[in-house]
């Protein structure tokens, strides 16, 4: 008789190692290739010698330079047209990975996510993704958020 092995479930094997979320989590970071900022919405108003009067300031970032990698939401892919007050508005869904080490201590849901000049697909550069969804749950090795991107106004809350 052939001796057990795990997939037969040998007594006593774990299903899941422990140390299953490190070592995925390492190879998944890899295909991380650029970074991104996370910060709440709204401006913070400073007074600009230079113009003679207060500019409004988007929110500073924290955490800053995250690592990510973002895709076209399967079910969201295809853009889709919403109404909003009177003017018709175009909303397309991106998932966006994160490395589960990021501290997203105080991220929720509405919050930004800013896409740099430099960002490697055109479409995305100098975009603000607003998150509708966090993904939580135990055994991950890396971090899912659920983001639209709205064409006519990247920030509407200032404060």
């Amino acid at each position: 008789m052939p001796r057990p092995t795990r997939a037969q479930g040998r007594p006593g094997t774990e299903v899941i190692p422990a140390q299953w979320q490190e070592s995925h989590g390492v190879v998944a970071a890899k295909t991380m290739t650029f970074t991104v900022n996370l910060r709440h919405p709204g401006t913070t108003m400073a007074y600009d010698h230079s113009v003679g009067h207060s500019v409004a300031t988007p929110l500073a970032p924290s955490p800053t330079n995250v690592p990510t990698r973002v895709q076209a939401h399967r079910e969201t892919a295809q853009d889709s047209e919403r109404v909003q007050g009177e003017e018709s508005v175009r909303v397309t869904g991106y998932l966006v990975t994160l490395p589960l080490s990021t501290d997203l201590t105080g991220l929720a849901t509405g919050d930004l996510i800013d896409f740099p000049a430099d960002c490697p697909d055109p479409l995305l550069a100098g975009a603000h993704l607003r998150i509708v969804d966090l993904i939580r749950g135990s055994l991950r090795f890396e971090r899912d958020v659920f983001a639209v991107i709205n064409d006519t106004a990247t920030e509407v809350t200032p404060t």
